[in-house]
């Protein structure tokens, strides 16, 4: 079933990614470089957005929240064989046909991990987090295009996990978080009322233009931007 976040819910979720969880931002970080708006126009036309935390809580309020319940027995979870249903991720699989590769915060309940070749298991519970390598191997429907990677080259390779996890407690409830929820946060009209630095002014507004005709996109001596249709 899914589900709907609270304020409060947002809020922390929020501040506990923002500020708590290493690799969300390392992630974050390779989108603020690869994903700051650049005219094709001139190599020096840039526009940088350092996220911010009502830049998170606003993604997060977007993303989906799921409320399910087990299907497996508990003989079935204590022998490691859980039905296909409870399971979330499976180790060096890609998602199935249709879904969408996504990182996961569990808000309650647990899950099980079963990691590497010996299947090591360890359990998770809320604000564990699995699935991050996922957001760096963008399978995108946004207009922002393919995802650069540090290197050089883009990620063609679809994500697959090296564990495999699947629901351990009765019910669980959990946000699932894709790549299009962090391209969010990069949009041109997400830009607007923020300061930006502006290497070239009228080449970046120029650029911006192209990106959403019939708009006219304004800034003022500060670098904060403004459009209107």
């Amino acid at each position: 079933m899914d589900m709907s976040l609270s304020k409060e819910e947002v809020q922390a979720i929020a501040s506990h990614f923002y500020n708590n969880v290493a690799e969300f931002s390392k992630i974050i970080k390779v989108y603020e470089e690869q994903h700051a708006i650049s005219g094709s126009i001139s190599s020096a036309t840039a526009v940088s957005k350092p996220i911010r935390i009502d830049d998170m809580q606003k993604m997060i309020s977007k993303c989906k929240v799921v409320d399910r319940k087990r299907s497996s027995t508990d003989d079935e979870i204590s022998a490691l064989k859980p039905k296909l249903d409870d399971v979330l991720y499976s180790r060096g699989k890609e998602p199935s046909v249709g879904s969408i590769p996504c990182a996961t915060l569990i808000l309650s309940g647990k899950v099980c991990i079963l990691a590497g070749i010996d299947e090591f298991r360890s359990e998770v519970g809320p604000w564990g987090v699995l699935g991050l390598g996922c957001l760096y191997h963008p399978s995108s429907s946004s207009g922002l295009g393919a995802m650069t990677v540090i290197g050089g080259g883009s990620h063609s390779t679809p994500y697959t996990p090296d564990f495999t996890a699947y629901i351990a407690s009765d019910s669980i409830r959990y946000v699932r978080i894709t790549v299009d929820n962090i391209m969010s946060m990069f949009s041109v009209q997400s830009l607007v009322g923020r300061k930006v630095g502006l290497c070239n002014n009228c080449r970046v507004v120029l650029y911006l233009m192209i990106l959403v005709p019939g708009c006219t996109f304004m800034y003022n001596s500060s670098g904060t931007v403004s459009y209107r249709k």
